[in-house]
């Protein structure tokens, strides 16, 4: 199966700032949407890990906030940006899978993220896991 990412470990933070684009272009802000999306495909890109000590800005166009909010990301499992996005009463839906990776990313580690991923489906299969709740408490 290939990856999405030339790095495994970066992919937590693409899926983050793709989720952060999806969102944006969803509530019509086109701009950041794409910005967002672009800084996914940059740290896709790239085959060193994108850690706290990355600096995002030397790439064009790459902001200040963009760095900010990979460092969030990497120490928090979320941010302030993509709660208050996922809070707006008008937000696309998480997906059941979306949803549970990020809250057992945030209970297990940040590391976890791809590995969940790659077994979601298996596991809801195999446990027969319906919510978000029952596979937190199988965890």
């Amino acid at each position: 199966m290939a990856s999405i990412t030339k790095n495994n470990e970066n992919l937590p933070l693409v899926n983050h700032f793709l989720r952060l684009g999806q969102l944006y272009y969803a509530k019509g802000e086109k701009q950041k949407g794409g910005t967002f999306s672009k800084v996914a495909s940059l740290i896709s890109e790239q085959e060193e890990f994108v850690g706290p000590d990355f600096d995002l800005t030397q790439f064009p166009r790459v902001g200040s906030s963009s760095q900010s909010e990979k460092n969030q990301f990497l120490e928090k499992g979320t941010s302030e940006r993509m709660v208050e996005l996922l809070s707006d009463p008008k937000a696309p839906m998480e997906t059941f899978q979306e949803k549970l990776t990020r809250l057992l990313t945030m209970k297990h580690g940040q590391n976890l993220a791809g590995r969940i991923k790659n077994s979601l489906l298996l596991t809801f299969a195999t446990n027969r896991i319906k919510t978000v709740d029952d596979a937190l408490e199988k965890c």
